[in-house]
């Protein structure tokens, strides 16, 4: 398949969609957030386009928001919108998928009616599934992988096989597939039996400037 790239010539306006983990002290959402900043940098200022964040927001986070939404960054030409989940983990990838079916709709519909040509960049198999249920935004969407799911928190049996079937769909479905290492893309493909159909790239932890361009480039 070959990668979705983006033409600046052309008049459309652009937008940067994301959907991720963005608030957090832990150092894996510290990371997760300097990485949606600067996207958002990048993408602005090479395409003068617009950011939208869609992340979670758990009501344990919302008790203590005041203090949360300092991390939120004042930057130009970025859009913030939260997403409230419970913090309960047997419901939250169900809810947090079925939260991305409704934000992947009014994106297609936004982008529809106002012509803009769309970029998605999400983190987690099940928060991409509504938008790799629709051709025209699974062809514009990169999916962060980071881990097998069912191995990092305890969870029931019919969620196991929920966060299982994401991950391979992600992986036959995805323009893009980022990984935060080449080992990881073996133990998945291992473990989930599906290769990906898309172009592949390595996103590390931390702020690697030649690795925004790289996925600006391939987006």
């Amino acid at each position: 398949m070959k990668s979705y790239k983006i033409n600046s010539k052309t008049s459309r306006k652009k937008l940067l969609v994301i959907y991720s983990t963005y608030l957090g002290n832990t150092g894996d959402a510290v990371n997760e957030r300097q990485l949606i900043n600067h996207l958002c940098k990048q993408f602005i200022s090479k395409f003068n386009g617009k950011c939208y964040i869609f992340y979670n927001l758990s009501l344990k986070m919302l008790f203590k928001y005041n203090k949360f939404r300092t991390q939120l960054q004042v930057l130009e030409g970025v859009t913030y919108i939260p997403i409230l989940l419970t913090g309960i983990r047997s419901t939250y990838y169900i809810f947090s998928s079925f939260f991305s079916l409704v934000v992947a709709l009014a994106v297609y519909l936004y982008s529809l009616f106002t012509r803009h040509e769309v970029c998605i960049y999400v983190r987690n198999s099940w928060n991409a599934l509504g938008f790799l249920l629709m051709p025209m935004l699974r062809n514009r969407t990169l999916v962060k992988l980071v881990s097998l799911g069912e191995e990092e928190v305890t969870v029931i049996n019919f969620v196991k096989r929920f966060i299982i079937s994401a991950d391979r769909h992600a992986l036959a479905h995805a323009r893009i597939v980022g990984l935060i290492s080449p080992l990881l893309l073996k133990y998945l493909v291992f473990r989930r039996g599906v290769i990906p159909s898309g172009s592949v790239v390595t996103i590390t932890p931390g702020i690697d400037l030649q690795k925004v361009s790289k996925i600006m480039t391939k987006r």
